[in-house]
C-alpha cells in the first residue's frame, strides 16, 4: 500500500514540476479555467453534493455541521470569485527577498520557490479546498462522525493556492463528502488539463480514497515537504505526533484580550464592550475568537475609590454595607458602566457566557459569575469566555505567556507605551492594540487566501497566505571568466590572478533575475 501512496505521490510531484516551467500568465490562465468550470458544472456540482447531505442527515449529523457541507450555487460563485482574485495576485514565485554583490563579478540572491510536496489535512471545511495553493499537497479529511468534511470549497481553494504556488496537490477526502469530492477533483483535474493544453497532466491533483492509507501517508518524510493541518485541536496534536514531516499549524487557539487600567476617555468602555463582543461573537468556534478576558484591576479600584464615603477602601475588594443593599434591591453592582447597562450584563445579554476565577467572583456579586469549569488553558470554540482579574500589567503579560497557545493577544488601552511594551513582551504570533483577535485572519491582514495559522517559529508564523506555501533558495552567479573560488580570497592568494575581495553590498535596489 505505502509503495502504491509512494508512486502516486511521485506523479504529483513530477506534475508539479512541469508546472513550475509555465509562466505566471498561464497559472493563472489555469485558475480562470478552474472558475469558469465551476460555474459551468454548478448544476452537477450541487447534485453530488445533495447525496452528501442526505446521507448526513440519516446519519444525524450535527445540523450546524452539515450546514458547512452544504454547496449552493450562492457559495459556488464566492469561490469562483475568491479563485479569480488568487489568479490576479502577484507573481510569488521567483520573488527576490535578497539581493548581495559579494565580490567583483560575484552575486547572489534568495529568492521564493515552491516546496515541492506539500501535505494538506482538513475536516469540516469544504470551502478551504479551492483556497490552498499547488503544491504537492496531501489533503487528508479527519473522519469524525461529528464532524463532517466539506471538500467541495476546501479542494477548490487549495486547488487553486496550489496552482498559483507551482505546486503539486494530493487529496484525501472524507466519507462524509465523497461525492462532492469526487466531482471536483474531476472538474478541477479537467480544468488543469485543459488549461495548460496537455502539458500539465491531471495527476498534478491526486486523490486518496482509503482511509487506511492516511497512517502510510503519514510515512513518507522523504516524499512530503511539510503539513499544514486545517481542523481541531486533536486532528492537530494527532498529525504532530505520527509523523516526522513538519507540520505547520496550530493545535489550539487561547487567544486574550486584555483591558488596561487606562480607558475611559478616547477609548470609552462602550469601544472596550465592542472589542470583546466581536473577539467572542463573531466566530466563537474560529481559532481567533477570545477565551481569556483578562481585566485590570484598577478598573475596579476606580469605581471603588468614589464609593469611600461608603466606607471601602482604595485596596480592598471588599463590598461596602449599602453597596450590598443596592446589589441586593436592584441587582447592580459592576466595576463599569455603559450608556446602555452594565459591562458584564451586557456581555451576557449580548450571548457571553461568563465563567471567572476568584479574582473577578469576589468583587462583581450581579450579575452572577458562574466559576471556571476548566483551567486557564482552555480552548471553549463557543460562547464562553473566561474572566480574570490581574494586577498590573506585567501580570497579563506572564498569564498570557503561560496559559495561552501562542496564536492571538490584544490589550486595550490608550497608553501607547502600556501597547508597545504588551507587543514586545507578549510571546505570540499576532499581537494587536485595540483591535479584535478575529484580525488574525489572512484575508483581514491582507495576504489573499488564507492557507492557515501557525503558532510555530521555525519558517511561518500566523496567518499565512500564497507565500507560506513557498520556501527561498540561493542563487549564486560568477561573471568573471574563470570563474570563484572560496580560496580567491586568501591572503596568500592576493597577488595571483586569481585575488578576489569581499564586498558584501547590498543590491536589493537592482532588482534583476538576470545575474
Amino acid at each position: 500500500m505505502t509503495s502504491d501512496i509512494r508512486a502516486r505521490a511521485s506523479q504529483t510531484r513530477e506534475a508539479s514540476q512541469k508546472l513550475i516551467k509555465l509562466s505566471s500568465e498561464e497559472r493563472a490562465n489555469i485558475l480562470e479555467t478552474m472558475a469558469k468550470s465551476l460555474i459551468a458544472n454548478q448544476k452537477q456540482i450541487v447534485t453530488e453534493n445533495a447525496k452528501d447531505m442526505a446521507l448526513a442527515q440519516k446519519q444525524n449529523i450535527v445540523p450546524s455541521l452539515i450546514k458547512r457541507l452544504a454547496l449552493t450555487p450562492k457559495k459556488l460563485q464566492e469561490l469562483a470569485n475568491g479563485i479569480r482574485a488568487i489568479a490576479k495576485d502577484k507573481e510569488p514565485i521567483g520573488k527576490i527577498l535578497r539581493r548581495t554583490q559579494i565580490a567583483e563579478d560575484l552575486i547572489v540572491r534568495q529568492e521564493t520557490v515552491p516546496f515541492g510536496v506539500l501535505l494538506v489535512i482538513f475536516e469540516s471545511r469544504p470551502d478551504c479546498l479551492p483556497q490552498v495553493p499547488c503544491l504537492f499537497l496531501v489533503a487528508i479529511f479527519h473522519h469524525e462522525k461529528q464532524r463532517p468534511l466539506c471538500f467541495v470549497c476546501i479542494e477548490k481553494k487549495i486547488a487553486s493556492l496550489a496552482v498559483r504556488s507551482g505546486n503539486g496537490l494530493l487529496l484525501k477526502g472524507g466519507s462524509e463528502a465523497y461525492h462532492s469530492n469526487h466531482i471536483l477533483h474531476q472538474l478541477l483535474s479537467d480544468a488543469i488539463f485543459e488549461a495548460s493544453e496537455g502539458r500539465v497532466p491531471k495527476s498534478l491533483l491526486g486523490l486518496i480514497e482509503n482511509r487506511e492509507e492516511i497512517s502510510q501517508v503519514l510515512k513518507l518524510e522523504d516524499a512530503i515537504d511539510l503539513i499544514i493541518p486545517r481542523g481541531s485541536s486533536s486532528l492537530v496534536k494527532y498529525i504532530q505526533n505520527n509523523t516526522k514531516i513538519p507540520v505547520l499549524g496550530h493545535a489550539e487557539g487561547i487567544c486574550h484580550l486584555f483591558v488596561d487600567e487606562c480607558v475611559g476617555n478616547t477609548v470609552t468602555i462602550d469601544d472596550v464592550i465592542d472589542i470583546v463582543l466581536d473577539a467572542k461573537l463573531n466566530y466563537p468556534a474560529a481559532c481567533n475568537a477570545v477565551e481569556t478576558l483578562l481585566l485590570h484591576e484598577n478598573l475596579f479600584c476606580q469605581h471603588n475609590n468614589s464609593s469611600n464615603k461608603h466606607g471601602q477602601s482604595e485596596n480592598n475588594f471588599t463590598v461596602a454595607p449599602a453597596m450590598k443593599i443596592i446589589a441586593t434591591l436592584r441587582m447592580v453592582f459592576v466595576f463599569l458602566k455603559t450608556t446602555e447597562g452594565f459591562f458584564f450584563w451586557k456581555l451576557q445579554y449580548k450571548g457571553v457566557k461568563l465563567f471567572g476565577d476568584e479574582s473577578i467572583r469576589r468583587i462583581v456579586i450581579s450579575p452572577e459569575i458562574p466559576p471556571l469549569l476548566h483551567g486557564y488553558h482552555h480552548e471553549y470554540s463557543d460562547e464562553s469566555l473566561s474572566v480574570v482579574v490581574v494586577r498590573s500589567l506585567q501580570e497579563a503579560i506572564l498569564h498570557i505567556n503561560r496559559y495561552g497557545s501562542g496564536h492571538t493577544e490584544t490589550i486595550v488601552t490608550e497608553n501607547l507605551d502600556h501597547a508597545r511594551e504588551f507587543a514586545q513582551q507578549v510571546d505570540s504570533a499576532c499581537v494587536f492594540h485595540n483591535a479584535s483577535t478575529r484580525f488574525a485572519d489572512g484575508f483581514r491582514l491582507g495576504l489573499g487566501a488564507e492557507v492557515g495559522i501557525s503558532t510555530g517559529k521555525l519558517h511561518c508564523r500566523g496567518p499565512m497566505g500564497v507565500d507560506g506555501l513557498l520556501t527561498t533558495r540561493w542563487i549564486m552567479s560568477s561573471q568573471r571568466a574563470q570563474g570563484h573560488c572560496v580560496g580567491d580570497f586568501d591572503e596568500q592568494n592576493a597577488n595571483t590572478k586569481r585575488a578576489a575581495t569581499y564586498i558584501h553590498k547590498d543590491l536589493m535596489s537592482v532588482l534583476s533575475r538576470n545575474d
